[in-house]
């Protein structure tokens, strides 16, 4: 298993965090999705033989209503 973070744009309450994480659990190989909607960031554990960060940036949810990238790593 794989973590990848995400700095989230356009979550102002905890429905735009469950809208993503539900999309988000649908992707295959997407175990689990924890978001802060306050700080908008996201943490996501996937399995790398079935998804990678491209597929899950690549999440219709991002182009509709929100757009995310890759968190800066410290």
């Amino acid at each position: 298993m794989e973590r990848v973070k995400l700095e989230i744009k356009g979550i102002t309450c905890e429905h735009c965090a469950r809208t993503i994480r539900n999309h988000l659990s649908k992707e295959e190989g997407v175990k689990q999705v924890e978001i802060d909607w306050r700080t908008g960031q996201a943490e996501i554990l996937f399995d790398p033989d079935v998804t990678h960060e491209t597929k899950i940036l690549a999440n219709p949810v991002f182009s509709r209503h929100y757009s995310a990238r890759l968190a800066s790593q410290p």
